[in-house]
């Protein structure tokens, strides 16, 4: 089947079980063909992954998410021996793309919600054996909380899809990629105009970064 926002051929299956302590779990096992490789990952339903921080809005998979993975399948040059971390990750699938499809040295999936990162562990084990030399980690992160920003300098490239939808969040993002981007690096946002948040990030990051530019051009 094609997947919901039409730029992926996908077969979906929906799984039942209990987890470790006997509560119900349910969840999509979600699997994306992508220029010649598979990404797999699951998308909850019930139990683990579905009490989240801000509604339900991380186990879905937006347009955004399919545009962003689909740049990064068309430019694999631009992700080959660098470092990528990946804000908000949600359901993973971009970061997953990036992994699978490109020969990055590495990538860090990272989100906020501890619900969410479980089932970002989850979905990173089931396409291990796809990524070949480059390494591929989840924590998480909170945008707000300086102490579980990774390092200084340590990355070529932050990549994101729909993340700024929560303005009192913009800030935060926005200092904690300024200072993990290594000088003249660069990162690569995707999102919908909803409400206006992305023109609200779009002017907040010039006062930060010498250099914004906005497209809707992912595809060419």
């Amino acid at each position: 089947e094609r997947s919901h926002w039409g730029l992926f051929d996908r077969t979906a299956r929906t799984v039942r079980d209990v987890d470790e302590l006997g509560r119900a779990v349910g969840y999509k096992s979600l699997v994306y063909e992508c220029a010649g490789r598979r990404v797999e990952f699951h998308q909850p339903l019930e139990g683990t992954g579905t009490r989240l921080m801000h509604g339900d809005f991380a186990r879905k998979l937006s347009p955004s998410e399919e545009a962003l993975a689909t740049y990064i399948i068309k430019r694999p040059r631009l992700f080959q021996g660098r470092r990528v971390l990946v804000v908000g990750a949600g359901l993973g699938f971009a970061g997953l793309v990036c992994a699978t499809c490109t020969a990055a040295a590495s990538v860090l999936l990272t989100d906020g919600d501890p619900e969410v990162v479980k089932i970002l562990e989850i979905s990173t084990r089931l396409n291990d054996s796809s990524f070949e030399d480059t390494e591929v980690e989840v924590q998480r992160v909170l945008w707000d909380r300086k102490d579980d920003w990774p390092d200084r300098n340590m990355f070529d490239l932050v990549i994101g899809a729909d993340v700024v939808y929560l303005e009192e969040l913009h800030w935060p993002l926005l200092d904690m990629v300024a200072r993990v981007l290594r000088p003249g690096c660069h990162f690569i946002l995707f999102a919908s105009r909803r409400n206006g948040s992305l023109d609200k990030f779009t002017a907040a990051s010039k006062s930060l970064f010498a250099f914004v530019d906005a497209s809707t051009e992912y595809d060419a």
